[in-house]
């Protein structure tokens, strides 16, 4: 099974969504200089960043999973029904591929990064308990998951879930 370990959050105004979630959620940020990202010290769970995009990208979330060969997950991505957006990119200290699922949801598969290095040693803790990624079909989608990154699912009593 393989892991979320860290959560981008893609937006036009850096400074305002720093501000933004430091007051709504207590997250502090980390700035670097002359880069459009700002790494957010959650204190638990996965790290996570906010990254400036230019105009043309859509903001959004990306959620980043530690795989041990991105390529590989990327194909078998693309096998169940998904496309890959990035097939590989080096960026010195590890690898990351980028994923689209049938649903239009992107993830990042990453590889030969440390943990400290993805979230900068700012509170490292215990992977997500919930995370709601919108599907078309709620069994299409638990199955290509499943297949794909090892994942269980709970179906909460609400939903109904075919067999089909």
């Amino acid at each position: 099974m393989y892991t979320p370990v860290h959560v981008d959050l893609l937006t036009h105004d850096l400074e305002r969504a720093s501000q933004f979630w430091s007051r709504a959620l207590g997250w502090e940020p980390l700035r670097l200089p002359h880069a459009p990202i700002s790494f957010m010290e959650t204190r638990q769970g996965p790290g996570g960043a906010l990254v400036q995009v230019r105009a043309a990208q859509a903001p959004r979330v990306l959620v980043q999973i530690s795989v041990p060969d991105c390529l590989e997950v990327a194909r078998h991505a693309a096998h169940l029904g998904g496309h890959v957006r990035v097939e590989r990119a080096d960026l010195g200290r590890g690898t990351f591929c980028v994923v689209e699922d049938p649903w239009g949801n992107t993830i990042a598969l990453v590889e030969g990064f440390s943990e400290g290095m993805l979230c900068l040693d700012v509170g490292w803790g215990p992977a997500f308990r919930r995370v709601e990624i919108p599907v078309g079909a709620l069994a299409e989608g638990i199955a290509f998951y499943e297949r794909l990154l090892g994942w269980s699912f709970v179906v909460e009593p609400q939903q109904r879930l075919s067999a089909n």
